[in-house]
């Protein structure tokens, strides 16, 4: 199995060549051109791992939150190379990503959509506060959630300022092999990008 995983929905936008044991390479993806230089990139990937489009099994790709250029290139990309090198893919929710890379069960991941909202889901214990990614005002949440609650995700400097977000302890490189081989792929099927709100 090897993996290409596309995040272009993360602040730190990257592509992975990920086999099922450990993730062969990563490389960041400059945010100022990407759509110029995506398919470059990805030949260039390959070729360093002595690899072509032919070695690829199966596409993961971050379909959102994020920003609405951002997504739609990358479930673009993906949706085309699954169909073009006739192999499954998978959507991943960037909330996911950041579960993976916690040690505990119990926290909050929020991620900044606007300057007065975040997106906001509850893990472990705090499930039932938003058992799915949910828009919410900063203000809401931090009359909803505990003070003392564990909070991690991507936030703008305002946000940071009035929420304590803790880091992760896990790296990306490190959980991606397992996470990705758990995930379900499916030959045929159309990304698409996840905004949470009105476009």
């Amino acid at each position: 199995m090897l993996t290409l995983f596309l995040d272009l929905a993360s602040s730190d936008k990257i592509f992975a060549l990920v086999g099922d044991k450990k993730t062969e390479l990563i490389v960041p993806i400059d945010d100022q051109k990407q759509e110029e230089v995506l398919m470059e990139t990805l030949e260039s990937m390959l070729l360093t791992q002595h690899k072509t489009f032919s070695h690829l099994t199966h596409i993961a790709c971050v379909v959102g939150p994020g920003g609405f250029t951002s997504l739609r290139v990358g479930v673009a990309l993906a949706n085309a190379l699954s169909y073009s090198l006739d192999i499954p893919s998978t959507p991943i929710h960037l909330s996911d990503l950041y579960a993976i890379r916690i040690s505990r069960q119990d926290f909050v991941w929020v991620h900044t959509t606007k300057k007065t909202h975040l997106f906001v889901q509850g893990f472990g214990a705090y499930r039932s506060f938003a058992s799915e990614a949910t828009l919410m005002k900063l203000d809401d949440l931090l009359t909803s959630v505990p003070s003392n609650a564990h909070v991690i995700g991507e936030v703008i400097p305002e946000h940071r300022e009035r929420l304590h977000l803790h880091t992760l302890d896990r790296s990306l490189e490190e959980t991606l092999p397992s996470f990705l081989t758990r995930k379900t792929y499916q030959k045929g099927q159309i990304l698409m990008p996840w905004y949470g709100r009105e476009a």
